[in-house]
């Protein structure tokens, strides 16, 4: 079993490292100490009913004085106050093995939180960074691979340590491939393939590309898409226009591409238009746009 990726605990997009199970420990922590705490009192109680002539009742102000918050305790309509413990148990004795049963159930529980949080998940595949060097001319000399994943843990590690989008300089990209296969349109797993746009004005920059983006890589890498074994990578990029994300697929003519246009529309909470541009048509532009520039030189 794969993992699933979850960040809806966190706030901010670079502050996801941070472990979604922290609120439940910290809780359970809480809880923990206040019946520790209520369980010495009780037990301290029982000793002096061993010589006291009536019943003691818990004292509250010495748990909180141990440093604990108690809820406050109503009074019942006949005017006698609620001890805060339920009434299924008839003695005092049952109450205080309910609590140690209940404390060493919470204990138990809280010590395996941590082990799952240092638990390190692996993804269906290995993923594959790139960015580029907009200063090269040559292809091969403009890729740079940045690094390498294949767990939930290592990605976020990578990605913590990236510039968000928004920062890029102009014409800096990020691609995000499946390992083996090199973002560029010529190579076999892509040649036949294309991809679905979407193009974020600079008005809108500031908003949504980041948030976008990290959405994008989300269900890319928890293989979200019903078609997934099309889907190659995705990239994100910093135009003069409009900025763009991209899906990249391996079939422009799989039956599922229309599954996954909607797929991504949905994970975006169709904010956006999405467009779909096969590879060839692409390439084929831009060997027309080469030409008419070299004859326009001539």
């Amino acid at each position: 079993m794969f993992a699933r990726i979850d960040y809806t605990s966190t706030k901010h997009v670079n502050s996801r490292l941070s472990n979604p199970a922290y609120s439940v420990h910290k809780v359970k922590s809480i809880r923990e100490t206040f019946i520790a705490k209520l369980v010495q009192v009780m037990e301290d109680n029982l000793v002096k009913e061993e010589t006291a002539s009536e019943p003691q009742q818990i004292n509250a102000e010495q748990v909180i004085s141990a440093g604990i918050d108690l809820p406050k305790i109503p009074e019942e309509e006949n005017g006698i106050d609620d001890s805060g413990i339920s009434d299924s148990f008839s003695n005092p004795d049952e109450s205080l093995a309910s609590l140690q049963n209940c404390a060493q159930e919470i204990a138990e529980e809280n010590s395996t939180i941590p082990e799952i949080c240092k638990h390190d998940f692996p993804l269906n595949t290995s993923w594959d960074i790139y960015t580029t060097r907009p200063e090269a001319t040559d292809w091969a000399d403009k890729l740079v691979k940045i690094a390498s994943f294949d767990t939930v843990k290592g990605f976020w590690a990578i990605y913590q340590h990236l510039k968000l989008p928004s920062f890029l300089r102009y014409h800096h990209d990020y691609y995000v491939f499946r390992s083996g296969i090199e973002p560029q349109w010529e190579t076999d797993e892509n040649i036949e393939g294309g991809r679905f746009v979407v193009e974020i004005t600079k008005k809108d920059r500031n908003s949504f590309l980041n948030s976008t983006w990290l959405e994008t890589l989300l269900i890319l890498i928890n293989e979200e898409f019903a078609d997934h074994s099309n889907i190659n990578g995705c990239v994100v990029q910093n135009r003069k226009k409009a900025d763009k994300i991209s899906i990249w697929t391996r079939d422009a003519r799989s039956a599922g591409n229309a599954q996954t246009g909607a797929d991504f529309a949905e994970a975006l909470d169709s904010r956006f238009q999405i467009q779909f541009q096969s590879h060839r048509d692409n390439a084929r532009r831009s060997s027309m746009t080469k030409k008419s520039s070299t004859s326009l030189l001539k």
